[in-house]
């Protein structure tokens, strides 16, 4: 039972999930966007909105002209509607591809782009409210397969991935401690890759093709070296880098 409280405490804070371990016995259908809302989070702080939480404190303030705060009220609604959008449909069908085994490549590589062109029509070149991202720092394939796998990562370890979906078919979320496992050859599952981005390069990073040849490439040598599944991986290796990083 405490354990069960725990874990419900863990649900509630983490993800917003308010039922707990029933509702995941019991398969809510809240989970899949509580898990992407939770994903947003892995990568906020990498997009370039055209005001940043500080600024817009500021403009809120009792102090502020009124236009501040109506033009401060008018982005927070946008934003968090922009992100709501993309959190309700982060796993649906995209041209008739879906988030199963035998389609999954196809499906992420179109999720990847309808991501990225949904958050980029918010693209900021005028003064209006719900144009959100700064037109020269606009949102990337990077930042797209970061939302998209952490999403299903976070599913993964719910025992909730959708029907038809194994971990063997998960991507890496990539990101600079997952691109340091991956280059090191000096920490536990390293994976001793020399090619590839830079570990402060991955939010900017904008080449499917690329991003795709890096996965293809990660998880053949994870096979081979530790016979696990590439996200059975990222979970061990992250942890590694992690407590490299702070010795």
């Amino acid at each position: 039972m405490e354990y069960e409280n725990a874990l419900n405490f863990l649900l509630f804070s983490y993800f917003g999930f308010e039922d707990g371990v029933d509702g995941i016995k019991n398969g809510n259908d809240k989970i899949p966007y509580l898990c992407a809302r939770r994903a947003y989070l892995d990568l906020a702080r990498t997009v370039k909105y055209k005001y940043s939480s500080s600024v817009l404190d500021n403009m809120s303030a009792k102090k502020s002209r009124n236009e501040d705060k109506n033009e401060a009220a008018a982005f927070k609604t946008a934003k968090n509607y922009m992100i709501d959008e993309m959190c309700q449909k982060m796993l649906c069908p995209v041209e008739e591809k879906h988030c199963c085994d035998n389609e999954f490549a196809d499906w992420h590589e179109k999720k990847c782009k309808d991501i990225k062109d949904n958050m980029n029509k918010a693209i900021y070149e005028t003064n209006e409210p719900n144009n959100c991202i700064i037109k020269d720092k606009a949102f990337t394939y990077g930042q797209a397969q970061k939302w998209l796998n952490m999403t299903l990562k976070y599913m993964w370890l719910l025992d909730m991935l959708p029907e038809g979906l194994t971990k063997e078919s998960l991507h890496i979320p990539i990101d600079s401690y997952i691109i340091d496992a991956v280059k090191s050859n000096a920490i536990e599952y390293g994976l001793g890759i020399k090619t590839g981005p830079s570990a402060a390069s991955w939010s900017k990073w904008d080449d499917y093709g690329a991003y795709r040849d890096y996965q293809n490439a990660a998880g053949k040598t994870i096979r081979e070296k530790y016979g696990l599944s590439p996200i059975e991986w990222e979970g061990k290796a992250w942890m590694a880098t992690a407590k490299d990083k702070s010795n």
